[in-house]
């Protein structure tokens, strides 16, 4: 068993349809160096301050990259569409490449991940969380996926502008993404088998982002946070059929023979990537990243 990682960035790239003119296709932003997480979980760039009390900005669209979307804003609620992530781990994923494939396919609407914000502010939000698909024909109009990959559901807190976890982490979150140019109800390209998922940061001032992204300039300043674990066992059962390995091959880089993916992660450790951590007594990945995003309209 021998392990393949230097090739597997190119391989995924081609599955994915990013390297039309020998790169990573359009990637979408890149995160601003200036904003990167730190090790600690600071979601980047300055978190805005709380909004002096009796003073509700949740309406103000002036300040938000936003626009018109929504028309018509809910100052109780919103659904913040991912517009750039930033993977920051597990080594296999922090790379330039792997990143630029996942900007590439959020810009391509062929990755959609969504959160709904209910109870803003209040103190207290209802989260819900997961992947999405474009509505055809209908600007900046999305839907959850409830049927195939059901969005997870969670309560944080906010202050101010900043949301954080309530409780415990959302036990399991799956989130399924496509190649450029294919989306919902094709085959994904895979889905990410998210365990443990944790997500904080600050909203943009008038709740209508969290970050920013400047298409002129193809810059983001990321002000969410998401932590996660990935373990072997979720890794080895999710295929990824377009490249004939295994999630757990991607990630460990031991891959065995081509388009055999029972055999990946069978082979010698340790492996290129060796899991950092446990859930349930079960090896696993510690998944890091930062994100940006909008508020989009989401059909009931």
């Amino acid at each position: 068993m021998t392990s393949k990682a230097p090739w597997w960035v190119a391989v995924v790239l081609l599955a994915a349809g990013c390297t039309d003119d020998g790169a990573a296709g359009d990637a979408g932003p890149e995160a601003d160096a200036s904003t990167d997480s730190t090790a600690d979980g600071d979601a980047g760039g300055d978190l805005d301050a709380p909004a002096p009390d009796g003073e509700d900005d949740a309406g103000d669209e002036a300040d938000s990259p936003a626009g018109a979307c929504p028309a018509v804003p809910d100052p109780a609620e919103v659904v913040i569409r991912m517009q750039h992530l930033r993977m920051t781990a597990p080594a296999a994923m922090a790379g330039a490449l792997f990143n630029g494939l996942m900007n590439d396919l959020l810009a391509a609407e062929s990755f959609v991940w969504l959160t709904r914000f209910s109870g803003l502010g209040s103190g207290t939000l209802a989260v819900t969380t997961g992947s999405g698909h474009k509505v055809p024909e209908r600007e900046c109009t999305y839907a959850y996926l409830t049927l195939e990959y059901p969005a997870a559901e969670t309560v944080m807190t906010e202050s101010g502008l900043e949301f954080a976890m309530a409780g415990a982490p959302i036990p399991v979150a799956n989130v399924a993404l496509w190649a450029r140019g294919t989306t919902w109800p094709d085959e994904p390209l895979t889905v990410l088998p998210l365990r443990e998922l944790s997500i904080h940061g600050a909203f943009a001032p008038g709740r209508l982002a969290i970050g920013s992204c400047d298409e002129v300039e193809g810059t983001c300043v990321d002000d969410g946070v998401l932590e996660s674990r990935v373990t072997v066992t979720d890794a080895r059962a999710t295929p990824i059929p377009s490249l004939g390995i295994t999630l757990c091959g991607l990630i460990s880089g031991d891959v065995g023979t081509p388009a055999d993916m029972p055999d990946d992660c069978t082979g010698p450790r340790p492996w290129d990537d060796e899991p950092d951590t446990t859930v349930d007594g079960e090896e696993a990945w510690i998944l890091t990243g930062t994100f940006a995003g909008s508020a989009v309209n989401v059909e009931p």
